[in-house]
This record gives structure tokens, sequence and C-alpha cells, in this order.
């Protein structure tokens, strides 16, 4: 399979009802999170950010946007282009920034790791079970006890509903608890949140987080 142009799935926001109300969904999920943190600085990761438009919504807008400091990365200089326009224009160049860096490496996280939230929104599709399993595995190296992850996957594409228990599961092991998921439609996107239980793993900066590809 070649690669999404992402790009253009990145333009279908616009004409997906789908894609619309996943969007919806996960900015709720953000909202949530972020205002069920105590009070003092906010940490926000977001991997493979894409142009960021999920916390971008939310922090033009939330109580607790003054606290947060949230790095987006994507390796996409062009979205990441359109993110930081979009920053500007709501006026959040003091809150959010993009780093053009490949998100499945740990040493990307060196500067930025522990996190309060994680966002994957996504990324789960886009891997193969040993991978997805992979990624589940590091999220306590970028998390702080107590920290929030929000994450999607389709339900149908690419075994979604067996990938679906699989993450859960993968999320169990990980010490991390379930608190919440959404559907977009039956045959479309799961979002959920989960909140890490443990301590703060060792970042292994010289190591390869996940790897992509379908399936």
């Amino acid at each position: 399979m070649s690669d999404p142009d992402w790009l253009q799935w990145h333009d279908r926001y616009e004409v997906s009802p789908n894609r619309q109300a996943r969007l919806r969904l996960v900015r709720t999920h953000i909202s949530d999170c972020l205002a069920s943190l105590p009070p003092g600085p906010i940490n926000v990761i977001s991997v493979c950010a894409g142009d960021g438009r999920d916390l971008c919504g939310v922090l033009s807008t939330h109580e607790r946007a003054g606290d947060v400091t949230a790095r987006l990365v994507e390796i996409d200089p062009e979205l990441a282009a359109r993110g930081t326009h979009a920053i500007e224009a709501a006026r959040l160049g003091n809150v959010m920034s993009f780093l053009v860096a490949d998100a499945s490496l740990f040493g990307t996280y060196v500067s930025m790791a522990p996190a309060d939230l994680v966002v994957a929104a996504g990324i789960f599709g886009n891997l193969r079970p040993t991978e997805m399993a992979r990624l589940i595995d590091g999220l306590p190296c970028l998390c702080r006890p107590g920290a929030f992850v929000v994450w999607t996957r389709h339900r149908t594409i690419n075994d979604g509903l067996v990938a679906l228990r699989d993450t859960r599961e993968n999320f169990n092991r990980a010490g991390f608890e379930a608190l919440g998921e959404d559907l977009t439609s039956e045959d479309g996107y799961a979002i959920g949140t989960h909140r890490h239980l443990g301590s703060t793993q060792a970042l292994p900066a010289g190591q390869r987080w996940f790897r992509f590809g379908d399936g």
C-alpha cells in the first residue's frame, strides 16, 4: 500500500460528516481532560499531530488554555505550516507550537516529556497490531502519573473491532485505566480516553518507538 496523501486526508474534514464527528468528539475528550487536571501548568504532547486542528479548536476557547504548553509533532512540513498559521490566527502562539520531526522516534520527545495529556489521534489504524502494542507500551515514557491519553481508531477498517479489543487490552497491560469511549457511528470511529496509573518510565532516546504500516 502506498503512503496516504495526508494533505488530502485532512482536506476531507470539510466534506466528511463522519470525520467532522470524530473531530468534535476528540475535542470534547481533550477539553474534558484539561478541565480535570489540577491547577497549575499543563504539558501537552500531540503525536502525529497533522495540522493540529483538534488542539487548536479546544485551546482557542478553553478556560485552562493559559496553563497549557502544547508541542505538536508532525513530520509533514506543509501540514505543520497550515497548523502554525491557524495557531497564529487564534493568537495561541504562546501556548502551542509545532516540531517538524519523526513522531515514531523516542528521541523526538526528550525535551517535551513527561506530559499531562498525550493526544494520539489518527495513528492506531495505520499500525500493524504488534506496532500498536509497542506504541501503547511506550506511552508511560511520555506520561506523568495520572496523565491522560486521547486516542482514535476506526471501527471497521483493518479489522477495526479486533483492533479496538486489542487496544483496550494493551492499555490495561501498560498500566492505564479506561475513562470513556464514544462512537461517531457503528461503522465509524471510536474515540477513547485512558489515564496512566503508574510512574513515568525512562525515555529510551536512542530507540525507535513504533513503525508505520497498514494492517
